[in-house]
């Protein structure tokens, strides 16, 4: 077999072009390997980059609790739970009794809805006694263990023998010059 010096030329030149067109396929194929994991290797920095952030304000919050854990459960211990009405309850007649006064306590229901968000148990409490003591009473209130705030105060001057409260459920003789008085007492609850 006797090949032409030009047909050895184009062999040559087929052989050549089909290796590098071979070559271009693998480069390519591999360029394209590469540039997949290139963008998951990119992707997996940037969860890895979002994981450091979110640990970090994770390791943030639970010094920051670690800090507050002392004054948590002063909170708590100020707070009512909603199981506890009861035990207000008491706690605002001790009060009462202690500054003779005449009391009668209803827990409202209220509909706004700030009430809802924030927990709020409303108290619609009513006395009658002297000046000094519903005074007496709304400072032992405030300065009690729980943290309460008292708004729609009524006050108004009453005879001994009257009352809105009814000689029934008097504890206590009313005197001239003493008053009643209507208030809310809100106490925040958890």
């Amino acid at each position: 077999m006797n090949l032409t010096i030009k047909r050895k030329l184009y062999i040559h030149l087929t052989i050549l072009s089909i290796i590098l067109i071979g070559m271009l396929f693998v480069s390519w194929f591999a360029l394209g390997i590469i540039k997949k994991n290139s963008e998951e290797l990119i992707q997996f920095k940037k969860d890895l980059f979002q994981i450091q952030i979110k640990r970090e304000k994770a390791l943030e919050a639970s010094k920051e609790y670690d800090n507050l854990k002392p004054f948590i459960d002063v909170v708590n211990s100020a707070m009512l739970s909603k199981k506890e009405e009861l035990k207000f309850i008491v706690f605002i007649e001790s009060i009462a009794k202690r500054n003779i006064l005449n009391h009668e306590i209803n827990i409202t229901t209220s509909s706004d809805e700030d009430n809802i968000k924030e927990s709020i148990i409303n108290f619609q409490v009513k006395l009658s006694g002297s000046f000094q003591g519903i005074l007496k009473f709304i400072k032992d209130i405030e300065d009690g263990l729980y943290y309460a705030n008292i708004s729609n105060i009524d006050l108004k001057r009453v005879s001994a023998s009257t009352g809105s409260l009814g000689r029934s459920k008097l504890d206590y003789a009313l005197n001239e010059g003493d008053v009643e008085v209507s208030l809310i007492i809100k106490v925040y609850s958890y």
